[in-house]
């Protein structure tokens, strides 16, 4: 295995920009998501690291060496797509062997190869069977043992789970947990679902417009997102951003805005010119009036229940907030509510740049 560097790394289509200036590291042995919305760049990242598309500029290392340059053969990348790409035709030993063709591994050693990957996956009593015959989670485990059998340097996985049913792609999400954790390689892994990228990665990168926008552990990339951008994209539902004036008062820090004023403890420096006060639906109560700290007051539009919770949708002011509370918690829509809002949970942001600010994270202990 061996570390993988991206380095200004661009790609165009025509006058499209689907890869701008991205650069990343992928440590020995690590499992870095590529997270983001259809057209962010992920899967084209994932085409120029094997070789599939050609890069208009930047540089691409595995281990110490530039491989940008090299054909996609010589590259020591094995890739699993969204499809499997399995050669209908051909058993499932035919179908693990086949990338050692190429290698010129001789008959005993394919031999050995296809046994221990069997084993590993799980897959000695399918050998004879052909893709058609097989499951979809089946299969996703064949695709996934023909990259394993080759023992490259770089995995790459572009959205392996998106064609299962929502079942088996939990149970298969855990089975590819397990499966990195034994065999230890380094893996770029590319989805639109965040739950995948949450339970998987070692670090994820979100991408917007072909920009990383962030990257880090999954913890950090939720709690504090880098930007506007991540806090809209990332969560379900999304972190509830509300455009406050942001002061400071006495000890503490005031905002306020058209149906908020709240005061917190713990002063927040710099305070930009224009704020937009974060928080996630977690962090939000709904409580009674005359409860100490700070409090908004609100409207009920909708409720939305989700099996242990329920998601209720509120306007406070000018602005529509989501807050999470139990299942046995009951309002109505129209209903006047108090929302207690936890300040561990508020990140502040510039409004202008949409950049989480440096002193967003005080209010929280690290």
């Amino acid at each position: 295995m061996a570390r993988l560097s991206l380095r200004g790394l661009a790609k165009r289509y025509g006058t499209v920009n689907a890869v701008r200036d991205v650069s990343l590291d992928a440590a020995d042995g690590e499992f870095l998501v590529l997270l983001g919305p259809s057209g962010s760049g992920k899967s084209t990242i994932l085409k120029l690291i094997a070789g599939i598309e050609a890069a208009d500029g930047g540089e691409i290392w595995i281990g110490n060496g530039r491989v940008d340059t090299l054909a996609p053969g010589y590259r020591d990348v094995a890739m699993v797509f969204q499809s499997y790409a399995l050669y209908p035709h051909m058993t499932v030993a035919a179908n693990l062997a086949f990338p050692l063709r190429s290698l010129r591994v001789s008959r005993e050693e394919t031999h050995r190869r296809v046994a221990e990957v069997s084993a590993l996956l799980e897959l000695d009593g399918l050998l004879d069977r052909r893709p058609r015959q097989l499951s979809g989670g089946q299969q996703q485990r064949v695709a996934l043992g023909r990259a394993i059998i080759r023992r490259p340097r770089v995995f790459l996985l572009d959205e392996p789970l998106s064609s299962l049913d929502a079942k088996l792609r939990a149970r298969t999400r855990i089975e590819v947990t397990r499966l990195h954790t034994r065999v230890g390689a380094t893996t770029v892994y590319v989805t639109h679902d965040q739950v995948e990228a949450m339970t998987m990665g070692d670090r994820v990168a979100v991408l917007d417009d072909g920009v990383v926008r962030q990257i880090d552990t999954p913890e950090v990339v939720y709690e504090y997102p880098a930007d506007l951008v991540v806090a809209d994209f990332l969560g379900s539902p999304p972190m509830n951003v509300m455009p406050v004036e942001a002061r400071r008062d006495g000890d503490g820090t005031r905002f306020r805005a058209d149906g908020i004023d709240l005061v917190v403890p713990g002063p927040l420096t710099p305070l930009p010119d224009r704020s937009a006060l974060g928080i996630r639906a977690e962090y939000l109560r709904i409580t009674t009036p005359g409860e100490n700290g700070p409090m908004m007051k609100a409207v009920v539009d909708e409720v939305e229940l989700l099996g242990s919770d329920r998601l209720v949708w509120a306007t406070v002011g000018s602005s529509r907030v989501a807050v999470r509370v139990p299942a046995r918690h009951r309002v109505s829509p129209g209903e006047s509510i108090a929302i207690a809002v936890d300040p561990a949970g508020i990140r502040l942001f510039d409004a202008e740049s949409g950049q989480l600010m440096a002193g967003g994270k005080s209010l929280s202990p690290q």
